[in-house]
């Protein structure tokens, strides 16, 4: 099964804890998430994944049947303005729910890191992201859908993405580590778990839309399985992948 990864930015305010402003986050209006589903719909994906609550799934098929049906203006986020735009191109009838991201008993947040010497690490690592924020902010200011999302989901920045949470592991509080190990890995064993649980019978092609700092591990947990391969939306054209994946049949 060969799976795109497109990793996004957030188009709406998060309690992510570094994000980008409201100026960056409206910079790409319609016509712009026209040009990059165009993009996606090369690959011909008999399914899409997205960032919503998997236990929701009713919900989002009954707001993507309102859209379908009755043309209803598409919100600002990107489960709406990639997911469903793209779903809609290509006919089909359902968007698949598989976020999981709920309260663990007894798992602190970063708020509660005490230790002096941690806390001064962390707000290193928090400047360090708002500079990669910065440069993200810059590469949206070209107008380039494409260029900017093909930029975000290169091999370099999802790693990049993935350095916070190892460095994060490290610091010398323990609810730093207690926070990474049993919440941020947890919360992305339970995506891929909702995404395999999801995977209709005889589905080849697939694309998980999600924020861009799940990348790293979504990539490497799914590609656990000796047959998924997985592809961020950087590494290659979408034509590029359709095209080798025809040589393949």
């Amino acid at each position: 099964m060969e799976i795109l990864l497109l990793g996004t930015i957030h188009l709406e305010e998060t309690t992510d804890m570094v994000q980008l402003n409201k100026e960056a986050r409206n910079k790409f209006d319609e016509e712009q998430f026209e040009i990059l589903t165009d993009d996606l719909a090369f690959f011909q994906p008999e399914q899409i994944f997205v960032e919503y609550p998997y236990k929701m799934q009713e919900q989002l098929d009954a707001q993507y049947k309102d859209f379908s049906l009755n043309g209803r203006p598409l919100q600002r986020n990107e489960i709406y303005q990639i997911g469903f735009r793209l779903a809609s191109k290509l006919g089909q009838k359902k968007i698949y729910a598989v976020d999981w991201n709920e309260e663990i008993s007894g798992i602190k947040g970063l708020e509660a890191i005490t230790d002096e010497q941690s806390v001064t690490a962390l707000q290193k690592l928090l400047q360090k992201t708002t500079v990669k924020m910065q440069t993200v902010f810059s590469k949206i200011q070209t107008g380039n859908i494409v260029e900017f999302f093909k930029f975000i989901n290169t091999a370099e920045q999802n790693l990049q993405d993935h350095q916070l949470y190892v460095d994060l592991m490290l610091l010398q509080d323990e609810v730093a580590f207690e926070w990474v190990a049993n919440y941020w890995y947890y919360r992305n064993l339970k995506i891929v778990q909702n995404i395999r649980k999801s995977i209709e019978q005889g589905t080849q092609k697939a694309v998980i839309i999600y924020g861009a700092g799940h990348n790293y591990l979504l990539q490497q947990m799914l590609q656990d399985d000796p047959q998924i391969t997985v592809t961020p939306y950087g590494e290659y054209t979408v034509q590029e992948i359709a095209h080798c994946s025809k040589k393949n049949l």
